[in-house]
């Protein structure tokens, strides 16, 4: 199963907006079997997935290994956050199985 951690300072509010916004585009690309879970960025390193994704001044603390970050200056942007997701290379392999 493919899964994409959504993540903010609290893990609560704007995880919750970016995580509806990235699901959407998922579903507009047929990724059906993708999981995004929100999560608190204390807790996003032990956490296993395969992209991570939240604003730049919260995941740039994160230290994890073989999994690709997203950083999104403006989370509010959905264009930039589309973007972004067509443009991580987790996602454009997953894209090229559908």
């Amino acid at each position: 199963m493919k899964k994409v951690l959504v993540v903010c300072s609290g893990g609560l509010g704007t995880s919750l907006v970016l995580k509806l916004q990235v699901k959407q585009h998922f579903q507009e690309w047929k990724l059906d079997d993708v999981i995004v879970e929100q999560s608190d960025v204390s807790a996003a390193s032990f956490m296993k997935a395969d992209l991570i994704i939240g604003a730049k001044q919260v995941v740039q603390h994160l230290r994890v290994k073989e999994t690709e970050i997203l950083g999104l200056s403006f989370i509010a942007d959905r264009a930039l956050v589309k973007e972004s997701l067509e443009n991580a290379d987790t996602v454009k392999r997953w894209r090229e199985r559908v």
